[in-house]
């Protein structure tokens, strides 16, 4: 049985600061052996910084990207019209004619180089799950395709067209959703359970650990940290921490939250008509090592997330078991996959979405008892240490993706 694989991993904008998620998974690869190549849509230049571990495993230099729109009129024509010929060159006319992406798509499979076969094929996200399948399809890609399911593609994708991964479905081979929440989903929605695997996403237990602290009741730092958007709800947590400061201006309270998005200006104007701006801050995007002394310099992290209109939702965000390996106690929302990472009284505390009432009261219980913050911390960093550890994980899927390219070289 082969032991190191040549795996393609198609991805989002790539790299992002956001999507710790998607490097760990494809370092963990590359440190047990396995040669990645990375097929992304776009870089990322929004981000000003990158994570460290870009930089220590030369990912860029392992990454395609799509063709980017011209910058004039005849030069996007003449783009247009040689990608499709940069297909066909893999595919053969009668292939792309039979199995014919689609405009959009085309421009998609512009990242893809080379006709190439991988023993195993990861999409992250089943957008990208759909475009494997049509890269295998023509030809431009041949291996087995294993898709990871991370929140958006499960909630607002499936909302706007429920039947989207119809195809992805008989033609996928292996089917990742992070938590039993989303298994449920993709069963309801008629992916096979046999194809089902759970595969949480895992952090480094070694890099988020507890430091020493003063335990207050009195002088209380609170942290969030995410991406600027609906479905994290830092609107409702600004909302209960601001109420909770007026109401005890007795307690030195102050609150960061860690991001960027495209509700920022909303946010701020949020803490600015509470008029505490010098104790409810808004800061940029950091990088891993950045996040780990916020984390550890926090005494309590708040995880607010909810349904959006759109549909979009959370899986169990990566935040919490850092903090909770750095052993904060959490506030979060009985939302998505976390009720399975937070366990009520236990590691954190369980609110309904949107609940200010039910926010400020368990900031009460948890500012007034640091006792209580010190033993829910030690039981979460336990049970990260139990179930989203990333070496033992990574184990875990490389030994799963062994056994599928073993099986598909067998067809």
């Amino acid at each position: 049985m082969k032991k190191q694989l040549k795996i393609a991993a198609i991805v989002t904008p790539f790299p992002a600061l956001s999507e710790t998620f998607i490097l760990n998974r494809i370092t963990g690869l590359i440190d047990r052996g396995h040669s990645v190549d990375i097929y992304a849509s776009q870089p990322r230049e929004t981000d000003e910084y990158v994570h460290q571990t870009v930089l220590d495993y030369n990912l860029h230099d392992k990454t395609s990207y799509e063709t980017k729109p011209a910058s004039t009129p005849l030069l996007e024509i003449y783009r247009r019209l040689q990608a499709p010929l940069s297909i066909i060159k893999y595919s053969g006319v009668f292939r792309f004619l039979k199995n014919y992406p689609g405009k959009k798509k085309i421009r998609n499979l512009t990242r893809f180089k080379e006709g190439k076969k991988y023993d195993l094929i990861h999409a992250f996200f089943g957008m990208n799950g759909n475009l494997a399948v049509q890269a295998r399809k023509l030809g431009i890609l041949d291996g087995p395709i294993a898709i990871s399911f991370h929140g958006i593609d499960l909630s607002s994708e499936i909302k706007e067209n429920p039947s989207i991964y119809g195809e992805l479905f008989q033609k996928g081979d292996l089917f990742l959703p992070v938590c039993e929440y989303y298994k449920k989903r993709l069963i309801r929605l008629g992916c096979p359970v046999e194809k089902i695997l759970v595969h949480p996403s895992a952090i480094d237990v070694k890099q988020f650990v507890p430091t020493d602290k003063n335990r207050s009741s009195t002088k209380v730092s609170i942290i969030s940290i995410g991406r600027l958007v609906e479905k994290k709800g830092f609107i409702y947590s600004i909302e209960a921490v601001a109420e909770y400061i007026n109401e005890n201006p007795d307690k030195e309270i102050t609150y960061t939250i860690i991001g960027e998005g495209s509700l920022k200006n909303e946010l701020l104007n949020k803490v600015r008509a509470y008029n505490l701006i010098s104790k409810i801050k808004i800061k940029a995007s950091v990088n891993q090592e950045k996040i780990v002394s916020e984390v550890q310099a926090s005494d309590i992290l708040i995880c607010p997330s909810v349904v959006a209109e759109n549909g979009d939702e959370d899986t169990v965000p990566n935040v919490l078991k850092e903090a909770m390996a750095c052993e904060l106690p959490v506030i979060a929302s009985r939302h998505g996959g976390i009720p399975e990472l937070v366990q009520h009284k236990e590691n954190g505390l369980l609110i309904p979405e949107k609940n200010i009432k039910a926010m400020k009261e368990a900031l009460d219980q948890l500012v007034n008892s640091p006792s209580q913050r010190a033993e829910m911390g030690e039981k979460g960093r336990k049970f990260v240490e139990n179930n989203y550890e990333i070496e033992s994980r990574n184990d875990i899927i490389s030994r799963e993706y062994i056994k599928l390219a073993q099986k598909y070289s067998e067809r």
